[in-house]
């Protein structure tokens, strides 16, 4: 299988500083094939021939707390999964018509009907939600900023009761886009 690790919270603030080529060098350490990386914030492509991805997340993230020295969140994807992820295009044509900020949180596990409904009622003007199947799609009007956004993973995750980590649009696309050549 074709997978994505999305690492969250890699070299981001200055925090967390892992470079690529340690970051390939540690999948490869662990038998993963075709390894490559895509940009600096912790997206891992790789061949895999566990099926379980729940059983490859804990392993991959114990593997890293052993490389690194502390833990660091993964959510992994299969190919297959992110090539929806983007097909949903949930906002594209909004958000290319109107030069708006487009996200996508990725989750562990679908959100209950509850919880999608508190995270839904937390939209402010400027901002728009919407769920796929373990993953929330968010515009955002341009006019926001990174400081005064009223996206905030911590605020979501504990309306979601769960940990979560977000790209923006462009990079979404490039690592779907990434997995299958």
């Amino acid at each position: 299988m074709r997978a994505i690790a999305l690492l969250r919270g890699i070299n981001v603030g200055g925090h967390k500083i892992i470079p690529m080529a340690k970051l390939k060098a540690i999948f490869e350490s662990a038998r993963f094939k075709n390894v490559t990386t895509f940009i600096q914030s912790g997206n891992v492509l790789f061949d895999t021939t566990a099926t379980d991805t729940g059983i490859l997340r804990v392993k991959i993230e114990r593997m890293l707390t052993d490389a690194l020295g502390y833990d660091v969140l993964t959510i992994i994807r299969s190919a297959d999964e992110m090539k929806k992820v983007v097909a949903k295009n949930q906002f594209v044509d909004d958000h290319i018509e109107k030069k708006t900020k487009y996200y996508v949180m990725f989750l562990e596990k679908k959100p209950t009907k509850n919880e999608q409904q508190s995270a839904l009622a937390t939209q402010v003007k400027g901002m728009t939600f919407r769920f796929g199947a373990c993953e929330l799609y968010c515009l955002l009007d341009a006019k926001f900023s990174g400081n005064d956004s009223p996206f905030s993973n911590v605020k979501l995750e504990k309306l979601l009761n769960q940990k979560g980590t977000t790209r923006n649009w462009a990079t979404t696309t490039k690592i779907a886009e990434l997995a299958f050549s």
